[in-house]
């Protein structure tokens, strides 16, 4: 008998990295790889201006980085 998806694979959902996209819809939230394939920081770039743009090492600072930036 198959054990089902491991409780890693569960949730939470939907993900912080959704909300925040949901919350965020004029921009595109991705994480950057590192050369090595490891994760790097999180992104967001503004859909309309590609040249505005926010990186933060965590999901949480880039929804306050997000914040400020609508706020501006």
């Amino acid at each position: 008998m198959h054990p089902g998806p491991s409780a890693d694979r569960r949730g939470p959902w939907p993900s912080p990295p959704e909300l925040l996209q949901a919350t965020y819809t004029d921009w595109l939230i991705e994480r950057d790889v590192t050369p090595e394939g490891r994760h790097g920081d999180w992104i967001a770039r503004h859909r309309a201006d590609q040249e505005r743009a926010v990186r933060a090492s965590d999901i949480d600072t880039l929804g306050r980085l997000l914040k400020d930036a609508e706020a501006s």
